[in-house]
């Protein structure tokens, strides 16, 4: 991520730029990693990115009614949720397609956060968080599936 329209890929020993995407718009929120390493990418332009983590190619997109402004999650079954300042929380299948939307959070701005029971927490611009029974059991089991990595957030920017 990088508060501007790109989305980067660095080498891990010298930090030179691998591929580099543009979206419409800002990416201010983090990518999450898929169980078959699709990197999830939110960005302002309202659209998930899903992309090719060797090249960043393009897999699919798909259009929130406003900006995304959560990082992602995915659940065991691949299901990806995020939230949108539409004031829907959003889940899609591994193709992009659109399982459902709950709306009535007004701001979504609180990255989902899966439970190891399957509960998908989502804070919103008033400060509450919600709970939503979802069909996944916990977090995919991948190397980041949501905001801190995992239930535990044990990860590390």
């Amino acid at each position: 991520m990088s508060g501007s329209n790109y989305i980067y890929t660095l080498h891990p020993d010298t930090g030179a730029e691998i591929w580099s995407y543009a979206t419409g718009d800002a990416v201010h929120d983090g990518p999450v990693i898929g169980t078959d390493n699709t990197l999830y990418v939110p960005s302002w332009d309202n659209y998930l990115y899903a992309l090719v983590p060797d090249s960043g190619s393009l897999v699919w997109s798909y259009a929130a009614g406003d900006e995304i402004s959560t990082t992602p999650a995915i659940g065991d079954d691949n299901t990806i949720y995020f939230g949108s300042m539409d004031d829907y929380v959003y889940a899609l299948d591994i193709d992009g397609n659109l399982l459902w939307r709950y709306g009535d959070i007004v701001n979504v701005t609180g990255s989902p956060v899966l439970d190891t029971d399957g509960t998908l927490y989502v804070g919103d611009g008033y400060g509450s968080v919600h709970a939503i029974v979802t069909d996944s059991t916990g977090p995919a089991n991948s190397p980041w599936p949501m905001f801190g990595k995992d239930a535990q957030h044990t990860g590390h920017y």
